[in-house]
């Protein structure tokens, strides 16, 4: 599982961990999805470039996908039953299945970030880590402690021995 970075508290790094562990994930989605539009708007260019601006080619079929895709309604997606068909499939194949998708790879990465900040020892409310932090600073400064790099590469040259 993937662990949060060292210098965040557990429930700091919950964000920056859950992001990091969904990742691959994330980039592998986001190809499905660029498919999914190049296949819709080859269709919506195909079907209905020669009747409307909006898919007159390629590329302006992707934009207007893309703005389907933000809550943009087509004016005249009502005129015809294959415009009503093909709107309607875009809508639930990208809101019901990949928003889903997304939302299925985030919560996954969510619970096994916030299931291994459970089994982490050292965690505690954040008041409490920030008071520490801040008294462990203090008594850093004032007795002369080592830095956290100092101490990093002292305990690789014991592993290196």
């Amino acid at each position: 599982p993937h662990r949060p970075a060292p210098r965040l508290p557990p429930r700091l790094a919950l964000l920056t961990g859950t992001l990091a562990r969904a990742a691959d994930d994330l980039w592998h989605t986001a190809i499905l999805i660029v498919m999914i539009m190049v296949s819709f708007a080859g269709i919506g260019s195909w079907r209905f470039g020669n009747k409307y601006d909006e898919f007159g080619s390629f590329e302006r079929s992707m934009q207007t996908e893309f703005e389907l895709m933000f809550g943009e309604f087509l004016p005249f997606w009502g005129e015809s039953r294959e415009m009503q068909a093909f709107v309607v499939l875009y809508y639930m194949v990208m809101f019901m299945l990949i928003l889903n998708f997304l939302l299925a790879i985030i919560v996954e990465s969510y619970m096994q970030v916030r299931r291994y900040n459970e089994e982490i020892e050292y965690e505690n409310e954040f008041l409490q880590d920030l008071s520490f932090s801040i008294v462990a600073w203090i008594y850093g400064r004032i007795r002369g402690w080592p830095k956290q790099k100092e101490i990093g590469r002292a305990t690789q040259l014991l592993k290196g021995k």
